[in-house]
């Protein structure tokens, strides 16, 4: 995709560096926030927010719990990624 993308632009060296760093940032990212759900820590974080929702002191925390989630269905996250770079490197390469 991204490669693609370059070639479509006429675009200097300087920017296709440019691209390629933002490309590898990008994707580092994504990748640590996918491997951090699935951390230990993040998990146990987790469950003492549903407790703290549980036990209803904190009726805000509670409402932000329940509602759905910003980001939409959890498999539209490689949906989500490609619309990040594409618009990142179109904006990067011009």
């Amino acid at each position: 995709m991204a490669q693609d993308l370059q070639s479509r632009r006429a675009a200097g060296d300087g920017r296709k560096v440019e691209a390629f760093a933002l490309l590898s940032g990008l994707t580092a990212l994504f990748v640590r926030n996918e491997t951090a759900a699935s951390d230990a820590g993040v998990r146990h974080r987790a469950g003492y927010r549903r407790h703290v929702a549980a036990v209803g002191n904190h009726p805000r925390v509670s409402a932000l719990l329940a509602a759905p989630p910003a980001g939409g269905d959890p498999r539209d996250q490689r949906d989500r990624f490609d619309t990040v770079l594409v618009r990142a490197l179109t904006g990067v390469l011009g």
